[in-house]
C-alpha cells in the first residue's frame, strides 16, 4: 500500500497565509498532502488524537514546520514518532539563535529522534548536525513568497532599503551615522526619522505586498553597524533570512555581511556584494559600473520568478521525498 503524506497544519488563523510558513502549507495543499489539524474542544481533541494514532502507519510521511507552537501539535508529532513514521522537519527558524535567554540544545534536543530534515542552508545543516548527529536532509536555500510585484526600473545609487523587524535589529537606530547613504526603513515598528533615514510603517512586516524603492536591500543583524559579532548578529551566520527572499522578489540587488551564511550565495549568483562594515557601502557602490548593476538586477529578477512560484519549497519537498523513497 502506498504511504500517505501528512502535514501538521498550524498556520490557519486569519492572516496566517501572509506568513511564509503559511505559504509553505499552501504548497503542501497543492501537493495534496493530508492536513492534520486538531478540532476545537477538549473532548474532540482527545478523540481526534486517538483516531490519528490508529490511522497513521509506519510507512507514512509527516511534515512539520519548526518551531511548533501548539501543544496539541507537539502531541501529534510525538504520536507520529512513536508510530515510527517518516517525520520531516522543515526548519523555518531556530529561536534560541536570536534569544539569548533560550538554550539551543534544549530547543532542538528532540531532533535526535527525527531522521529527515529540510535545512535552510549548509551552514545551518552543519550547526545542527554538530549537536544532534548526522541527518538525511536537503537545503531549501531561499524561502518562497507566493506573490508577484510590478517590475521596477532601478538605477545604481546610494539609496538602500532595510525591511525587517527593527526590534530585533537594534543597529537600525545608528544608521543615520552612515551619512553617505540614504536609508529607507520598512518595518512594523516605529523608527526615528533622520535627514538620511526615511521610515515606512508596514502592516504585514517584510512580506507586505508592495514594491520596495531603492537600489539595494540590506541583509544585516544585531546591534552594531560595524560588525555582526554580538549575539544577535551571529544569527545571520546560520540562516537564510526572509528579507533576502523579499529583496530578490523585488528584483533588488543585495548587500550582506561577508560572514553571513548566504554571503557566498549572493556573490556566486552575482546578485549583490559583501561588506564587513556598513561604512564600506558607499565606496563600494561608487565603483560598480551601471552595466554591472543592471546585470545584478536581472539576476535578482530571475530569482523573483522562482520565489513567487514556490520553486524552492517544491524542490526541497521533492528532494526529501526522493531520499525517503529512492527511485528503484
Amino acid at each position: 500500500m502506498k504511504n500517505k503524506i501528512y502535514y501538521i497544519k498550524e498556520f490557519d488563523a486569519p492572516g496566517a497565509q501572509q506568513l511564509f510558513q503559511g505559504q509553505i502549507e499552501t504548497l503542501f495543499d497543492k501537493n495534496r498532502f493530508l492536513s492534520v489539524q486538531y478540532p476545537q474542544g477538549t473532548l474532540s481533541k482527545l478523540l481526534f488524537l486517538l483516531k490519528f494514532f490508529f490511522k497513521v502507519r509506519k510507512s507514512d510521511i509527516l511534515f512539520f514546520i519548526h518551531p511548533l507552537y501548539s501543544k496539541t501539535n507537539r502531541l501529534i508529532l510525538n504520536l507520529s514518532l512513536f508510530k515510527k513514521c517518516n517525520v520531516v522537519c522543515i526548519v523555518s527558524d531556530i529561536n534560541s539563535l536570536r534569544n539569548i535567554e533560550m538554550k539551543v540544545d534544549e530547543e532542538i534536543s528532540y531532533w535526535k529522534k527525527i531522521r529527515y530534515f529540510i535545512f535552510q542552508n549548509d551552514k545551518m545543516k552543519s550547526f545542527v548536525e554538530a549537536k544532534v548527529g548526522e541527518k538525511v536532509s536537503v537545503n531549501i536555500q531561499l524561502f518562497d513568497l507566493l506573490f508577484t510585484l510590478p517590475k521596477a526600473n532601478r538605477k545604481n545609487s546610494n539609496e538602500i532599503v532595510f525591511a525587517g523587524n527593527t526590534l530585533k535589529c537594534p543597529f537600525v537606530k545608528d544608521l543615520f551615522r552612515v551619512n553617505d547613504i540614504k536609508w529607507n526603513i520598512y518595518s512594523g515598528t516605529e523608527v526615528q526619522l533622520h535627514p538620511n533615514v526615511t521610515p515606512v510603517l508596514l502592516s504585514n512586516g517584510v512580506t507586505d505586498r508592495q514594491t520596495l524603492p531603492g537600489s539595494y536591500g540590506l541583509v544585516w543583524e544585531g546591534k552594531s553597524i560595524t560588525d555582526i559579532s554580538n549575539f544577535n548578529g551571529q544569527y545571520l551566520k546560520w540562516v537564510s533570512p526572509l528579507k533576502l527572499s523579499n529583496y530578490l522578489l523585488n528584483s533588488l540587488p543585495v548587500i550582506i555581511h561577508e560572514d553571513a551564511a548566504m554571503a557566498e550565495f549572493v556573490v556566486q549568483n552575482k546578485i549583490g556584494f559583501c561588506v564587513s562594515s556598513l561604512f564600506e557601502i558607499g565606496e563600494k557602490i561608487k565603483v560598480i559600473p551601471e552595466a554591472d548593476y543592471q546585470q545584478m538586477v536581472e539576476n535578482a529578477r530571475g530569482f523573483s520568478i522562482e520565489i513567487s512560484s514556490g520553486y524552492y519549497t517544491q524542490k526541497a519537498i521533492e528532494g526529501i521525498l526522493e531520499k525517503i523513497n529512492p527511485p528503484e
